[in-house]
């Protein structure tokens, strides 16, 4: 009897606590909204992509809620909206076009384009010294004009994208070369769930 009542009161405790981190994941969505409005105070932020440089992650928000995270490698040069500085831009973006729907896991895409080959994906944490653009290629423009927009600081003349890689082993660390890489089958994750003009936020200090 006394096993029993144990095994029963584990079980509960086992639910809440399950409970408590599913509501945390979900509230974190709305956190996010927040600290992001008082940076943009003539914006809201409800349905987004939030790449969080920082913690090297990326959050796809909907009414608010958390829905999906995924770990990322961006720039091994850091934060910066320059052309040619091979860093990742900051502020805010949309989502412009995406590219490579039915492209099989690995495929490379050449200048956003299926080239028929598909890549040797890399799961240790060595370098192959190759920036291999696979399966899927989410695009984004900047809509900041100075900032991300226009000039030497334009995000989408630099072709920073969102896309799956061949050096999966170094999802999590920054060294991309001012992209945003992910999992190649993260990426077809998130492809399916974006359409264009979604409001794509890029900070390093929220």
């Amino acid at each position: 009897m006394k096993n029993i009542f144990l095994v029963t009161l584990l079980s509960l405790l086992n639910i809440q606590l399950f409970n408590a981190q599913k509501i945390d994941f979900k509230t974190k969505g709305n956190i996010i909204s927040e600290k992001i409005e008082k940076i943009y105070p003539s914006f809201t932020f409800s349905n987004f992509i939030y790449v969080d440089i920082k913690q090297q992650q990326l959050f796809l928000v909907e009414n608010r809620a958390t829905i999906k995270k995924y770990n990322i490698s961006t720039s091994k040069r850091g934060v910066g909206n320059k052309s040619n500085s091979l860093q990742t831009p900051i502020g805010l973006h949309k989502i412009k076009s995406k590219y490579g729907q039915g492209v099989p896991i690995g495929g490379i895409l050449d200048h956003r384009k299926f080239n028929g080959e598909i890549a040797s994906i890399n799961l240790d944490t060595t370098s192959t010294g190759k920036d291999i653009i696979c399966t899927r290629v989410i695009r984004i423009i900047g809509i900041e004009d100075g900032v991300n927009k226009g000039g030497e600081v334009d995000t989408y003349l630099r072709k920073i994208y969102l896309h799956g890689t061949n050096e999966e082993g170094l999802i999590g660390k920054e060294s991309s070369h001012g992209c945003v890489r992910m999992k190649n089958q993260d990426i077809v994750d998130l492809f399916d769930r974006v359409k264009k003009d979604m409001i794509v936020v890029m900070l390093d200090n929220l």
